[in-house]
């Protein structure tokens, strides 16, 4: 019995004719559209509260962006090349072997390469921003206790169970723990560090937004760390100096 058969030799020729290189640019033109508008309107972010977060949520906007370009292109290539390369319904016969392509493989090498190393190096470069101190930075030592945090701010000398910081002012944190792993996490500030209980490590924070603002452990350490909770409250320098004055400090 005999089977139809197809030649495949023209797969080959199809795929750089004139129809494959117009989907190919309306792919990517879609691609680019689709990842600049993701990047702008970035739906899984809220405004952050602090300048931090603002870097913070640039750089997840423009990673975002590229990532839609990148899963538009390789999903748009990919359904494409199912409807019009897939198999012919009776053919049986096998594919003609395919060698490579030299020039494709060296561009798909190269362009995520260059993709990773921007957003590297633009990652590094918001990490930078981040921890680059001020003249006038507030400082302020944090303990983490199974389960509770305290603040203890040394130029004052004070200690309390809840954050207090000045408007658009950069606190430098202090982090150590008294017991287990911690994690210092303020969501509203994009800003998570681990405590450590052999080592003090530290993190920058400034206050954008008026407000108060949830404090939680990002790390599980017991039976009590769902509620090993504390809150930042952001305020007004004046507010602030009042909030000292009430803790005892001229």
């Amino acid at each position: 019995m005999s089977h139809p058969t197809h030649s495949n030799t023209s797969g080959d020729h199809r795929a750089f004719d004139n129809t494959s290189k117009l989907v190919a640019i309306a792919i990517g033109v879609i691609a680019g559209v689709a990842g600049v508008v993701v990047g702008i309107v970035n739906p899984f972010m809220s405004n952050a509260a602090s300048t931090e977060g603002t870097l913070i949520d640039d750089l997840f906007s423009i990673t975002l962006g590229i990532a839609t370009a990148v899963f538009v292109i390789v999903q748009g290539f990919l359904l494409y090349s199912i409807i019009r390369f897939g198999r012919e319904e009776g053919d049986e016969t096998d594919s003609v072997p395919v060698r490579g392509n030299t020039r494709l493989e060296i561009f798909w090498t190269v362009i995520p390469a260059i993709v990773v190393i921007f957003v590297g190096l633009l990652s590094y470069q918001v990490l930078a921003d981040i921890e680059r101190p001020r003249a006038d930075q507030l400082t302020v030592e944090v303990k983490a206790i199974q389960y509770a945090w305290q603040f203890y701010y040394p130029d004052q000398d004070i200690t309390t169970s809840e954050l207090h910081i000045p408007q658009d002012r950069q606190v430098h944190l202090k982090l150590r723990s008294n017991d287990v792993i911690h994690s210092f996490w303020v969501p509203a500030f994009r800003i998570k560090k681990d405590v450590m209980p052999d080592r003090v490590t530290e993190t920058y924070i400034t206050g954008s937004e008026l407000g108060e603002y949830p404090i939680v452990c990002a790390e599980l350490c017991g039976a009590g760390h769902a509620v090993m909770r504390s809150q930042v409250v952001v305020e007004s320098d004046a507010n602030f100096q009042a909030w000292l004055a009430s803790q005892g400090v001229a």
